[in-house]
């Protein structure tokens, strides 16, 4: 009796977010039947898997394609270094078989147990509103393969063998032994916090235009809101409506400001409430999936908060940057005490004493500003005074020449 409960309880959700919009949608063609269907079976077995899916094991989704194939090969010596296989599956998504054959071709006479493939099922009418969620085509893919991982890995069985699945690019690299990683993302996912700023990044204003496509009054000021984030203050915020009149007050820009996980007991509804935007937005625009997930998770579910970065007791305030993406230490300052678990890979650096924050799993970005820290941390003497480093100093090699990335900076 309490399963059926939960049944229909699942169901009703799902089936109310899509329908939060109401009336005739503008773009019906997103609306599949097969979609609708895919929804309803996702609640019925998030339900019957309720209180079975695994937080001691992640599922790392890699959204992949030919261009960074090299970046994916140094993600896995990352990852082997890193022994992550006892924490993780890691599961590269392609946008086609031809594309996985030549990756795979590439770690022929390897074997990682942990290393999975998912191919993209691009022209599946279940998963075609997601194809609608973004003018960026990375955005667009994630959440397809996201909707995808549903029902090719997570829904397999009667429970799930991951509570979390992190979405993450191929130019990521571990930044130390990845033991207690899942512990640190299903602790961070109990009472999640994000740090945002007032950086003015075009893809800010298109992700609230397309997740406030459905809202009334009443839940736009609420969302609005929860998603301004505490802990600034009322000149700091006056300031920038005045500085901002033309676009009006927007959430804070989350971008990128901590690992990408995303629950699985509840990506369903996500998805849900994803698709009822999709298929009624007039204009999608650069839409970002994470700082789609963080509003949704926030203001739909209730589910964490988020704060204005200058909330943190920092020595410089960052409010007018994207915090997390600046150069130096005291990008690194706020990054610690942020107690996010990864950070660009650009920390990584002499300047810094090659020494991260130790809430620090993971780092991004690995192609960024290569220029300026030159993989230097990757080098001897650094290697010996810092041996840490040897987790993210599997890099790949330039196209062509033989050499190591730091070797042609």
């Amino acid at each position: 009796m309490r399963l059926r409960f939960a049944l229909l309880v699942c169901a009703a959700a799902a089936a109310a977010a899509a329908d939060r919009c109401g009336g005739e949608p503008a773009n019906k063609e997103v609306l599949t039947a097969e979609s609708g269907v895919a929804l309803d079976q996702w609640a019925r077995r998030s339900a019957s898997s309720f209180n079975k899916y695994s937080e001691r094991r992640l599922a790392l989704l890699v959204a992949i394609h030919p261009p960074m194939f090299e970046e994916g090969l140094a993600m896995i010596k990352s990852c082997a270094a890193a022994d992550c296989g006892a924490e993780a599956d890691v599961f590269f998504a392609f946008a086609s078989q031809l594309d996985a054959d030549a990756f795979g071709a590439r770690t022929a006479g390897r074997h990682f147990p942990w290393l999975k493939h998912l191919v993209i099922r691009k022209k599946d009418p279940r998963y075609a509103p997601y194809w609608r969620t973004s003018d960026a085509y990375p955005v667009q893919k994630k959440h397809a393969a996201a909707a995808q991982f549903l029902d090719d890995v997570a829904y397999r069985k009667q429970s799930s063998p991951y509570r979390y699945l992190v979405l993450v690019d191929a130019e990521t690299a571990f930044a130390r032994p990845a033991s207690g990683f899942a512990e640190a993302v299903a602790k961070r996912a109990a009472s999640p916090v994000w740090y945002g700023s007032d950086a003015d990044d075009a893809h800010v204003e298109a992700t609230w235009r397309f997740f406030s496509t459905c809202a009334n009054e009443t839940f736009y000021g609420g969302a609005l809101a929860a998603l301004r984030g505490r802990g600034v203050s009322a000149r700091r915020l006056e300031t920038w409506k005045q500085k901002n009149a033309r676009v009006g007050v927007r959430p804070l820009n989350l971008w990128w400001v901590d690992l990408p996980w995303y629950d699985l007991m509840s990506l369903h509804r996500y998805l849900a409430f994803v698709r009822a935007a999709a298929a009624r937005a007039d204009r999608v625009g650069k839409v970002f999936e994470f700082d789609l997930y963080v509003s949704w998770l926030v203001a739909v579910e209730g589910r964490g908060e988020v704060r204005h970065i200058d909330a943190l007791p920092t020595r410089r305030a960052l409010a007018d940057k994207a915090w997390i993406e600046r150069t130096g230490k005291d990008a690194l300052d706020h990054v610690a005490a942020a107690g996010v678990l990864w950070a660009p890979y650009y920390h990584l650096s002499p300047a810094t004493g090659c020494a991260l924050p130790d809430s620090v799993y993971v780092l991004f970005h690995r192609d960024r500003h290569v220029r300026d820290h030159k993989f230097k941390c990757c080098h001897p003497p650094w290697r010996g005074r810092v041996p840490e480093t040897k987790y993210a100093c599997s890099m790949p090699l330039h196209a062509g020449t033989g050499k190591r990335i730091h070797q042609r900076a």
